[in-house]
């Protein structure tokens, strides 16, 4: 996958401007920037998130406006049951204009446990955290980065999302299946939840 070295952290923009976002997104947790042909690598502010495009998801000679942000989970009508855990904060990302990638791009960011001895890890997505009812589905996993769907790769702190299908995802795990050592990890500029660490590996 090619991209330019190129990290755009944006400055947010007041409502009102020539930036589109969703209602519920923070401008302070979320960056934005005009992709070309030649792709680029977007992170959200303070929040180890990142949105990698690669050359070639742009239809070539026209621009693409990108965003990605880190949500708050009462912002999302995320609902878990009393044994469910996020293992990452929400992050969203989508065009300012609507229009669609060529390419799949790789969406990070950064989790708090893992799955050595856990059972199941389950991944939820849902397509428009903004509108009238949010529906969060379960994301089946390709083992394939060139098949539909998404592909996910683990490293010691972060998770890397591979997909095509914009909107909002969150990784979770079973509180049965974790250790009951406890971390923090900021869900957005003015809001941290509690999560269980475990050392993570890929079984």
């Amino acid at each position: 996958m090619i991209f330019t070295d190129n990290v755009i952290s944006s400055t947010p923009k007041p409502r009102g401007s020539d930036v589109y976002l969703p209602q519920n997104v923070d401008f302070h947790s979320t960056g934005w920037a005009t992709v070309s042909e030649s792709g680029t690598r977007i992170s959200a502010p303070d929040a180890n998130v990142s949105l990698t495009v690669p050359q070639g998801a742009v239809i070539p000679g026209e621009r693409n406006s990108l965003y990605v942000t880190v949500l708050r989970q009462d912002k999302c009508s995320l609902r878990l049951d009393s044994m469910s855990t996020p293992l990452t904060p929400v992050v969203q990302f989508g065009s300012m204009q609507g229009d669609l990638l060529l390419k799949p791009v790789v969406l990070s960011m950064p989790h708090v446990g893992g799955v050595n001895g856990v059972k199941k890890l389950t991944l939820k997505y849902c397509k428009n955290t903004d509108g009238p009812i949010p529906i969060w589905e379960i994301v089946k996993l390709n083992e394939r980065i060139d098949t539909r769907g998404v592909f996910m790769q683990l490293d010691n702190n972060m998770v890397h999302l591979v997909t095509s299908d914009m909107g909002a995802y969150v990784l979770l795990a079973n509180l049965n299946d974790l250790s009951p050592a406890s971390g923090t990890i900021t869900s957005s500029s003015s809001s941290s939840s509690n999560f269980s660490s475990i050392k993570p590996l890929i079984n």
